[in-house]
């Protein structure tokens, strides 16, 4: 009777130990989970990524890129879905030279498809 006893103490504390374990790593992910979205470069960076990698040229344009960065920056737009259509813009220009090479031109309708997918009016 001794030895069930022993183990089911063992079997406590190793289950307690496991517990204690997931307990501390959960939090102390969310804080590296915090840094790394603080990490994320916004405002005047990516206003300055855009302008210069999408070869913008109007004010008119100038005026839509500064929408999109106060978008991200309020948290109202995903800077994934701005990145992932601002890499295809700039793919499908290189593609596309003999139009002028203006990633503008395809990332403004692009970037207004992709946010509409998901409710969002750019």
């Amino acid at each position: 009777m001794d030895d069930s006893t022993e183990v089911s103490r063992r079997t406590v504390l190793a289950n307690c130990g496991r517990l204690a374990a997931g307990l501390f790593t959960v939090p102390i992910w969310l804080l590296f989970a915090q840094r790394a979205d603080a990490a994320i470069p916004r405002g005047p960076v990516l206003r300055e990524r855009l302008i210069v990698g999408l070869r913008v040229k109007t004010e008119r344009d100038i005026e839509f890129i500064d929408h999109v960065v106060d978008l991200v920056v309020r948290r109202k737009l995903p800077l994934k879905l701005v990145d992932q259509t601002y890499f295809w813009a700039r793919t499908k220009a290189a593609a596309h030279r003999s139009l002028g090479n203006n990633p503008m031109v395809y990332f403004r309708p692009g970037l207004a498809a992709r946010a509409a997918k998901i409710g969002i009016k750019v």
